[in-house]
C-alpha cells in the first residue's frame, strides 16, 4: 500500500507498507481510485491545524471494494462506493438522539487515525455507499463536503422567499447556495474573489458582492463558509432582528465578537460541524443531476502530486483539487 505521510510541518514523504486486511466480520475494505484535498488538509500541511505526526491525511474517498468481512450485507466486492470519514459509537446518548457527529467517541480519518492519501481504507460496512454509474470521480470526491453543505442548510430551515447571505465561496459556500436555492431562497453571495464569484453566480446566486455589501432586502438568515473574523462578524451584522446565523467555516484560532448585538436582537446562533443521515441524499441529488458536484474541481492531479495539490489550492488558483491514485 502506497502513502503520503505528513511528518511534520510542510514536511512529508511517500512510502510503501503492508496490504491492510480484512479483521472484523463487518468491515469493508477497499482500493481508493480517487481523493479530494479539503481545506483541512491545507491546515495540516501548514501547521494551522494541530495534529500527531506522522499521519496520513485526507478524508475525501471513493474506491472500489476489495474484501469484506463474513457479515457484511451493504456492499459487495466490485462495488464502486463513497466512504464516510468519521466513525461514531452509535450508542451514546448524542448518537441516539440525532446528534452522531458529536459524538465523545468519534473518530476522525485523516486527522486523529491514517486518512485517505494512500491507495486503500477500510472501515465497517454502514460508512459505505454504493455510487450510480453516472457520477463522476470529481463529482464522487466531493460528496462529503456535500453533506457538510447539507446539514448546515438544513439547520437553518430555509424556506421559499427566504433571503440568504452566504460569506465565502469556496467548496462548502459553492455548495450551500445551490443547496439553498433548492430550498426555494433568495441568494447572495460574498467573496473578495472575482472568479470565485463568477462561479457563484453560475450556479445559482442571485446577487454576488465582494467588500462591498449588496444586499436587495433584509437577511433572514447568514450562513458563513469562510471562518474568519471579518466574515463571522458581517453574517452577524446583516442578518436582521430574530434571524439565523449559521457557522460552518472551521476558524483556526478564537473569534471575538459582539455578544450584545446577538443578545438584544435575539439572533439564533448555530454551529454546523460534519454530517448526520446526509450521504444518501446528497449522492441522490448529484445523480438526478439537481446538485453540480464537479464545477468547483479547479484540476485533477496523479498521486505522486497530491502536494502540488495543496498548494495549488492554498493560493487560491484551485477551488477543489482531485488527486487520482
Amino acid at each position: 500500500m502506497k502513502r503520503l505521510v505528513f511528518t511534520g510541518v510542510e514536511q512529508f514523504h511517500f512510502d510503501e507498507v503492508a496490504d491492510l486486511k480484512i479483521e472484523g466480520e463487518k468491515e469493508v475494505l477497499i482500493d481508493i481510485t480517487h481523493a479530494g484535498i479539503c481545506g483541512t488538509d491545507l491546515h495540516i500541511y501548514s501547521g494551522r491545524r494541530k495534529v500527531n505526526y506522522p499521519l496520513v491525511a485526507g478524508h475525501e474517498a471513493i474506491g472500489i471494494v476489495k474484501a469484506i468481512g463474513s457479515k457484511v450485507t451493504k456492499v459487495k466486492v466490485g462495488d464502486r462506493v463513497a466512504m464516510e470519514p468519521n466513525t461514531m459509537c452509535r450508542t451514546c446518548a448524542l448518537c441516539m438522539s440525532g446528534h452522531n457527529n458529536l459524538c465523545h467517541s468519534k473518530i476522525l480519518k485523516g486527522l486523529n487515525v491514517d486518512g485517505v492519501f494512500q491507495t486503500q481504507t477500510k472501515a465497517n460496512e454502514e460508512y459505505f455507499w454504493v455510487l450510480p454509474d453516472n457520477i463522476t470521480p470529481q463529482e464522487g470526491i466531493v460528496i462529503e463536503t456535500a453533506t457538510v453543505a447539507l446539514a448546515a442548510v438544513n439547520k437553518a430551515g430555509i424556506r421559499l422567499g427566504d433571503y440568504v447571505f452566504i460569506t465565502g465561496a469556496g467548496t462548502v459556500g459553492l455548495l450551500v447556495t445551490q443547496l439553498a436555492k433548492l430550498s426555494g431562497a433568495i441568494v447572495t453571495v460574498m467573496d473578495l474573489n472575482p472568479k470565485r464569484l463568477e462561479l457563484a453566480q453560475k450556479l445559482g446566486a442571485d446577487y454576488i458582492c465582494g467588500s462591498d455589501i449588496l444586499l436587495p432586502k433584509d437577511v433572514n438568515i447568514a450562513i458563513d463558509c469562510a471562518g474568519v473574523a471579518p466574515t463571522i462578524n458581517t453574517c452577524i451584522s446583516v442578518v436582521k432582528n430574530a434571524g439565523t446565523f449559521i457557522s460552518v467555516g472551521i476558524a483556526g484560532k478564537p473569534i471575538e465578537i459582539d455578544m450584545m448585538n446577538i443578545t438584544r436582537r435575539e439572533l439564533n446562533v448555530k454551529g454546523s460541524v460534519a454530517c448526520t443521515t446526509e450521504f444518501p441524499t446528497v449522492i441522490q441529488l448529484i445523480s438526478e443531476g439537481k446538485l453540480d458536484a464537479s464545477t468547483m474541481v479547479s484540476a485533477t492531479v496523479p498521486f505522486e502530486n497530491l502536494v502540488d495539490g495543496i498548494k495549488m489550492m492554498e493560493s487560491q488558483e484551485a477551488i477543489k483539487v482531485a488527486v487520482s491514485l
